[in-house]
């Protein structure tokens, strides 16, 4: 298109008095947010000792889908899991890594077959049914509370949503979370006096105020509430994704910090965590606490960005909170002390690493998969199947 030369004035002048209009707000937002935040931003000591610390953490991967055969998919989930300990000399010391558990998911396009083979798949992975998971999860009074409706379990399961067998960013999504999830059931089984368990993920719920909901969404309540049980301290942990709250944060974290640093270091921030506490507008669309948790954002060095940490409420509400505010500051500064402490090996300075060490040992190269991929095809081949039928 065009624009003629006499309305390139008027265009230019819209876009002026548009500039000032979102100047105007975005300065308001800010300077209101600002004020709050640095009231609220709280450092803690650089840790490089402590005492006697066991730490676990889970994590998977896969590859989605590793091949096709006439209308069905075969998915490949894997998921590992390792334990350190503190130790004055290494820091960090190794106390077991488990053998990788390897699952293979069949699913087919045709609706009851795939339901069927979700099931199957979920079960493998977790070691207990679907029915057993949602009895037992708190994720069901969750959503009471966001929905006011009652679903009984059998409702509750007919409703998980089970992709179709060709969707394979969703579906990847469903077995990786899964897989993580059971494997941190099963650590928390087979090994005692676990301080912590780590996990790359978030405790966001998508589907919280749906009818519907994700299989996961159920473990990971779940995962919270066998944490609890066994007084383990469930972390969540993420790089805070890109958005407009960060940059208001981290220049907040800067003013309340040390005067001359160019990055502010060792610091927290806990978001609202009820509407009356205080006001964050900038997150007030965003989920932010999921339901059942408690977030904060974090930097523990200055080479490393804004990370998140969610925290389950119960556990929160039991072994943090307290009666008086210094005495909740002290208990949030000691875990966050804990987690600096994990992050000083120098493979990932600033991030913990039993998580780095996990990702590391089972994330799956590409020359893994195509490995795994020609040793199915191989034996299925050899039980009958057709090579040619196979597609990729």
């Amino acid at each position: 298109m065009q624009i003629p030369l006499h309305l390139r004035f008027t265009l230019k002048k819209q876009m002026n008095v548009l500039a000032q209009e979102i100047k105007s707000w975005a300065n308001n937002e800010l300077i209101s947010n600002e004020e709050d935040i640095v009231k609220r931003i709280q450092f803690f000591p650089h840790t490089t000792n402590r005492g006697k610390l066991i730490v676990a953490s889970v994590d998977s991967d896969g590859d989605y889908p590793t091949s096709k055969y006439l209308e069905s998919y075969i998915y490949l989930t894997c998921s590992q899991s390792v334990v350190y300990k503190s130790d004055l000399i290494h820091g960090l010391k190794e106390v077991s890594s488990r053998e990788p558990r390897i699952n293979f998911s069949w699913i087919p396009e045709e609706e009851k077959l795939r339901r069927a083979a979700y099931e199957q798949t979920f079960e493998q992975l977790v070691g207990e049914s679907i029915s057993e998971i949602i009895h037992n999860s708190d994720y069901k009074a969750l959503k009471l509370q966001k929905r006011n409706k009652t679903l009984s379990i059998q409702q509750l399961q007919k409703g998980l949503i089970f992709p179709q067998a060709s969707d394979s960013s969703n579906i990847g999504i469903q077995l990786r979370q899964t897989a993580k999830l059971g494997e941190a059931l099963k650590i928390m089984e087979d090994v005692e006096n676990i301080d912590y368990l780590l996990i790359d993920s978030t405790f966001s719920l998508p589907l919280i105020n749906s009818e519907q909901s994700l299989y996961f969404e159920h473990l990971k309540r779940y995962c919270c509430v066998k944490a609890l049980e066994n007084k383990i301290c469930l972390l969540a942990i993420s790089k805070a994704v890109t958005s407009s709250y960060l940059p208001v944060i981290e220049k907040a974290a800067l003013a309340s910090g040390k005067e001359g640093e160019s990055t502010a270091e060792h610091w927290y921030i806990r978001l609202p965590t009820s509407p009356g506490e205080w006001k964050f507008s900038l997150i007030e669309d965003k989920s932010l606490p999921p339901a059942g948790a408690v977030t904060y954002l974090f930097r523990l060095h200055k080479t490393f960005p804004i990370m998140r940490l969610d925290l389950d409420r119960a556990y929160w509400d039991k072994y943090v909170k307290a009666t008086s505010q210094d005495e909740i500051l002290s208990n949030e500064r000691k875990i966050f002390q804990d987690i600096d402490y994990l992050s000083h090996d120098q493979r990932s300075y600033g991030f913990p690493y039993p998580l780095k060490s996990c990702s590391d040992r089972t994330s799956l190269s590409q020359a893994d998969k195509l490995t795994i991929r020609k040793q199915f095809i191989d034996v299925a081949v050899a039980n009958g199947l057709s090579k040619k039928l196979f597609s990729f």
